[in-house]
């Protein structure tokens, strides 16, 4: 199987919206948009976030297939085979990279195989299969395998990009976007991986992208979501996959992106916990001009999409708050149910590249973008809130909490009212002349609720 979704690439390069609060604020912790409040409700912690991730990084490094004979080294696109493929090894390697936990070797040996698994016929130059090397060069090969080898530096490294390059601009269609070749009908989930692999290289081709773009933008239905192809019903993880295209190349201020958002707020249950397949024909000859016409062949190609990790992706470039769309339950799941690092298909059980990697990639984002080792995030119907252990609720402010007093203002009230109540109670013990137990219980609790409400007015929090 293969996937449209173009791994991510290093943080210097993350989409337009996540590399703005990186840079400007550092994470969410200085986001304006957090509440100055601690919600009462769910908690998700980034030390669990880098401990998913870091689970996904051993099972991956575990999984790796090292050919001694050839000097290569890589996965297949299912674990459960011992044999090293092309998209399959893409994917890992842009991954572990951002994670920093492949050496030169290792790295070498994967770049090493990517590059001699590219094709030098004279139809498919510059392109990679997604099968095997008797078939011809699809976007679904090229453009992910790109994406990963576009970082990457060794012998022959240089000329394989430019010649990918070459190529997925060659099979861009005239209506701007691509098909699994230039023969083929443009689709979604095609022309965003070809998009978002383009639009990271040093040296974007803006006017390809721009009828990327356009193409994206007209297939776009009037309901905010996009289908597998023109015509196709409405689909969640198409809709996320064209969002994340078009917030790369035009960012996510557009009429396009906030009506997919919509879709998603009405259509995405949040955890869904499935796996898209998109099966069609793409076409695996095409005659020279000088041969005689014959008939076209066509190979099964299988694309597999894991919807809540797309959308989750999807929603960290566009709406990384998750105030429109919120996707923190959905992430917080994965941490209950995945703490090995991986998860099987639904429909099959088999562990592959695309139940692992796209989830893993998901967390390690989300947990840079939450902040410090020590950072959570506590979220209900009224806000978010990102907390420190350095500035950690008290055991007071806690308590007060757990009552649910979670507006300034009632704080304020409840501290008063309990201001009022301690010198009420204090007169009446003076006046009635009661003895030292009796003033400590009916001094000492109001006095005691005085103080713990005080602290949960006055402390501060690191939002």
């Amino acid at each position: 199987m293969a996937t449209p979704a173009c791994p991510r690439p290093a943080s210097a390069r993350l989409p337009c919206r996540i590399s703005r609060l990186r840079t400007s604020r550092g994470s969410l912790c200085h986001h304006p948009r957090v509440t100055s409040t601690h919600p009462h409700g769910s908690t998700l912690r980034a030390r669990d976030l880098r401990a998913l991730s870091g689970a996904a990084t051993r099972f991956l490094k575990e999984r790796v297939v090292e050919d001694a004979a050839t000097g290569t080294a890589g996965w297949h696109n299912n674990f459960a085979l011992r044999r090293i493929g092309t998209t399959g090894s893409a994917v890992p390697l842009s991954y572990l990279r951002d994670q920093h936990a492949l050496d030169s070797a290792l790295d070498a040996a994967i770049v090493r195989g990517l590059v001699a698994a590219q094709r030098d016929s004279e139809e498919d130059r510059g392109g990679w299969c997604i099968l095997s090397l008797s078939d011809r060069a699809t976007v679904e090969g090229t453009a992910p395998t790109l994406a990963a080898v576009a970082r990457s530096e060794g012998p022959g490294v240089a000329a394989a990009i430019q010649s990918g390059r070459d190529w997925l601009l060659g099979a861009q269609r005239a209506d701007g976007g691509w098909g699994s070749t230039a023969d083929d009908t443009s689709r979604t989930c095609l022309t965003a991986s070809a998009a978002l692999t383009l639009a990271r290289l040093d040296s974007p081709p803006i006017g390809r992208l721009s009828r990327a773009a356009n193409w994206l933008r007209s297939q776009q239905n009037s309901n905010g979501s996009w289908g597998e192809k023109p015509g196709s019903p409405p689909s969640v993880v198409h809709t996320a996959l064209a969002l994340r295209a078009l917030t790369a190349i035009d960012g996510p201020e557009q009429l396009a992106c906030t009506k997919g958002l919509e879709f998603l707020t009405r259509e995405w249950p949040g955890i869904s916990g499935s796996t898209v397949t998109e099966t069609y024909d793409a076409s695996m000859s095409s005659p020279k001009s000088d041969q005689a016409p014959s008939p076209p062949k066509y190979n099964r190609v299988t694309l597999s999409h894991d919807v809540d990790a797309e959308v989750v992706l999807t929603l960290l470039s566009v709406d990384p708050l998750g105030s429109r769309v919120p996707y923190w339950a959905v992430v917080r799941r994965w941490v209950e149910k995945g703490a090995n690092g991986r998860w099987p298909n639904p429909d099959d059980k088999s562990t592959t590249v695309w139940t692992v990697v796209q989830r893993a990639n998901a967390a390690h984002e989300l947990s840079l973008l939450i902040g410090p080792e020590d950072a959570e995030v506590r979220w209900n119907r009224s806000g978010i809130a990102v907390t420190t252990r350095a500035h950690r609720t008290s055991l007071a402010a806690l308590a007060i909490d757990s009552l649910g007093f979670r507006s300034p203002w009632l704080r304020l009230s409840v501290f008063a009212l309990s201001g009022v109540v301690a010198v009420m109670t204090l007169y009446l013990v003076l006046s009635a002349g009661w003895d030292a137990s009796a003033i400590v219980a009916g001094v000492g609790l109001p006095a005691v609720i005085s103080i713990i409400v005080a602290v949960g007015t006055g402390r501060k929090s690191d939002e």
